[in-house]
């Protein structure tokens, strides 16, 4: 249970630092968009991985 909320904080950290990085470049509803995908993506990776590892 550590390893799979350790990988979601990573994935989603690294995620909200790729968004940062397109501050600039996309406007409000397009960034709010690209988050929740991201996160939601994040999830979904880390329950494959959660499946996996049993």
């Amino acid at each position: 249970m550590i390893k799979i909320i350790f990988y979601l904080y990573i994935g989603i950290s690294a995620s909200v630092l790729i968004i940062d990085l397109c501050f600039k470049v996309l406007n409000e509803e397009q960034r709010s968009i690209a988050f929740h995908t991201v996160l939601f993506l994040n999830v979904i990776f880390a329950f494959i991985y959660k499946k996996g590892t049993k």
